[in-house]
């Protein structure tokens, strides 16, 4: 009797010593995954989010590897999951990437950061992205560094000394030619002009300085951003 008590006893202490240990790497583990996390969120104790155990391992020379300053903020192409757009206006956009791809021959990485951008300053201004994306196939035809006569620069070939105080939120004129902001600078400048004409067609035709040949230009490439994005 005394021998299987006894036995009962050792048995139940190594258990609980495993137990202890298993507690004790548990908790090393979720040490180095919150160490982890500071140094992802800039050092700061009270800005770290917990990692889950099963990624504390290569969470801790991932955060060495990489640091927030070194990484250049830019747009996320939209994809099925972005909140801000319906699935419908996301299959829109990928349609339009692709044939400008094709058709203006420029490298996909930039006919989708083009897209983008007018689907999201379109929506942001209440325009149509496809004016948009119409005005830019016949100023530049999606030429970031397009250069016209009368200082027209970019994508949508915006006169920067006219239209100097615009630039001024996105770090002045020498950003003109910044696809981003040229597209965000010329979408509000058509918003502008539509309103004071009190129409798409007038906005338009001031856009170009009154060219009287330039509405029906941009109504054809409309039309085909349209037919090629199916809305």
């Amino acid at each position: 009797m005394f021998n299987r008590f006894l036995k009962h006893l050792t048995a139940r202490s190594r258990a609980v010593r495993q137990s202890k240990a298993a507690w004790a790497l548990a908790v090393l583990v979720s040490a180095a995954a919150a160490l982890a996390s500071v140094s992802i969120n800039g050092s700061h104790k009270d800005s770290f989010s917990v990692i889950p155990q099963a990624q504390a391992a290569e969470a801790l020379p991932q955060a060495l590897k990489e640091s927030p300053a070194a990484q250049a903020p830019q747009i996320e192409p939209m994809n099925e999951d972005d909140a801000s757009f319906s699935l419908a206006e996301v299959r829109q956009k990928k349609r339009l990437t692709e044939w400008i791809a094709s058709h203006y021959r420029i490298p996909s990485k930039n006919s989708d950061l083009f897209v983008t951008t007018a689907y999201k300053a379109a929506f942001e201004l209440g325009l149509d992205p496809h004016l948009i994306l119409a005005i830019m196939a016949v100023e530049s035809r999606f030429q970031p560094n397009a250069r016209g006569a009368g200082g027209a620069n970019g994508l949508m070939q915006v006169v920067t000394h006219i239209h100097t105080r615009r630039f001024q939120p996105y770090g002045g004129v020498k950003m003109a030619m910044d696809p981003v902001v040229n597209i965000k600078v010329g979408a509000k400048l058509l918003k502008d002009l539509i309103k004071q004409r009190g129409s798409v067609q007038g906005g338009v035709s001031a856009y170009a300085g009154g060219n009287g040949g330039y509405n029906s230009k941009v109504m054809v490439q409309y039309r085909k951003m349209k037919s090629v994005a199916g809305s």
